[in-house]
């Protein structure tokens, strides 16, 4: 579960401090991402940094950790 944290953690990182290259960083080249769940998934570093790109473009998306209770 440490590693989980971790990576959410560094992705969380990435967005609010608006660096794509270390976004970039987190990922395998062959990396499958699918953002929502059930969307057509995102394959490969490219598909990945485009991503990033529309979800800079124009506004702001901040992920974070919600507290536990």
């Amino acid at each position: 579960m440490k590693d989980v944290l971790s990576v959410m953690q560094n992705y969380i990182k990435a967005y609010k401090d608006n660096d794509k290259q270390y976004f970039e960083s987190l990922w395998d080249r062959d990396a499958i991402f699918e953002d929502p769940v059930g969307s057509d998934p995102m394959i490969g570093i490219d598909a990945i940094s485009a991503f990033w790109d529309f979800g800079h473009s124009g506004f702001s998306i901040i992920p974070r950790r919600s507290e536990e209770h």
